[in-house]
């Protein structure tokens, strides 16, 4: 996909008007031994390179890199959600809208378990979708032909 980014921007007929904030998964950036992945700006670029071939305006934020807490979440919930809270205030504190992931784990924690992360604060709470659901968007696919149901009304027609 990343090879034919030019064929991608052809496609794209809605343009995004929300702010997006992108997490990484984390089999992608760990252990650095193994992947020989860095955090920061050395780390993998193909999601950002995807969302901005679509025009979408992409947020940085500082626990970009970091993880979610959806693995927490087989051992301790409080732990991992205490992890999503801080992944998803960051990322509001720094003007995200929504949150693209490109890792089942991360949608499942970020989007499912909101009404727990946001107890709190309410005001944390955002749409989570799927780079593929982004894409399906961009596309101009419905919310129902791309099975978007998050937690949080998304709303781009």
């Amino acid at each position: 996909m990343i090879n034919r980014l030019e064929d991608i921007r052809k496609l794209v007929k809605r343009y995004l008007k929300y702010k997006v904030a992108i997490t990484f998964p984390c089999q992608v950036l760990r252990p650095k031994e193994i992947t020989c992945i860095q955090d920061g700006r050395t780390g993998p670029q193909a999601f950002r390179k995807i969302l901005k071939s679509l025009n979408v305006e992409i947020i940085d934020y500082p626990k970009e890199h970091e993880c979610c807490g959806a693995t927490a979440l087989l051992f301790d919930e409080e732990a991992g959600v205490s992890h999503g809270r801080a992944k998803l205030e960051s990322a509001k504190v720094h003007g995200a809208d929504v949150i693209s992931a490109a890792c089942g784990n991360c949608l499942f924690l970020l989007d499912r378990y909101q009404n727990k992360i946001a107890k709190i604060n309410p005001d944390l709470r955002m749409p989570v979708v799927s780079l593929s659901q982004l894409i399906g968007i961009s596309f101009g696919y419905s919310k129902e032909s791309l099975g978007l149901k998050t937690a949080v009304a998304f709303d781009f027609e």
